[in-house]
């Protein structure tokens, strides 16, 4: 998908708690579209196995009005929780883009723990919606202000990148410009919004930098800022993690 749509429906995409809104039904030929973008996306990390299942919301622990449920899978490795934000919020906003709204869901449980080998990791709920029920504007959302989240230097991207979606709103980056370099940070401690219990912080902030990582390079690319990227291991607990570095050329 055109890089310049994706950038588009940053400011459109909204989580659907609950779907009050008017539904439509998704059809077959959208199911398999689905699969087949998910296929086409180029991963965060290579060789990392992963696959989508999509099934009926009544059949998932993901039931908030959503009429289908995607449900991630991947091989257990280094930085796998990190490629599966990644992914998915790349196809959270293809979704957006076919007028099908979305919902992270973290704590869903699923009796079907594995499928062709790979674990479950998480879970996301779509219905169709009417193109009026997206958000209106962004930038009424609630974030941590830009000066929490960027160090030094703002670039034209940075108030955006800021509004990424994350588990409970935690927010869990932060960027470093240093010498046209963008140090990204996954911070483990900090203020936690909602209702996430600690325990599973640790799981749940590793997929927010996939998500997070994904917004910025949509973003750099649609300014036309050319980058290398480098990715760090991040499988420890602690306070700040270096997640990855953007070299900007």
């Amino acid at each position: 998908m055109n890089n310049k749509i994706l950038y588009q429906m940053i400011f459109k995409r909204k989580s659907f708690h609950l779907f009050r809104c008017e539904t439509f039904p998704i059809t077959e030929e959208e199911i398999n579209d689905i699969y087949n973008f998910f296929t086409s996306i180029t991963p965060l990390v290579e060789n990392i196995k992963t696959e989508i299942k999509i099934i009926k919301a009544e059949d998932s622990g993901c039931r908030v009005g959503n009429q289908y449920t995607i449900m991630f899978y991947s091989e257990n490795k280094d930085n796998y929780l990190t490629n599966i934000g990644y992914l998915g919020e790349i196809l959270d906003l293809y979704l957006v883009s076919q007028n099908i709204g979305t919902l992270w869901y973290g704590l869903g449980k699923t009796n079907e723990k594995t499928y062709h080998n790979l674990e479950f990791v998480i879970m996301m709920g779509i219905s169709k919606v009417h193109p009026d029920s997206f958000r209106k504007d962004m930038f009424k959302a609630i974030r941590k202000p830009l000066e929490q989240i960027w160090i030094n230097d703002y670039l034209p991207i940075s108030n955006i990148v800021r509004f990424a979606p994350s588990a409970v709103n935690n927010q869990p980056w932060t960027v470093e410009n240093i010498d046209n370099c963008l140090y990204v940070y996954r911070n483990h401690k900090g203020r936690l919004f909602g209702i996430l219990p600690s325990k599973f912080s640790f799981f749940f902030t590793r997929i927010d930098m996939g998500i997070f990582l994904a917004f910025l390079e949509i973003c750099l690319n649609y300014e036309k800022i050319s980058f290398k990227r480098e990715i760090f291991v991040d499988e420890k607990k602690v306070d700040k993690a270096l997640v990855a570095k953007y070299y900007l050329q």
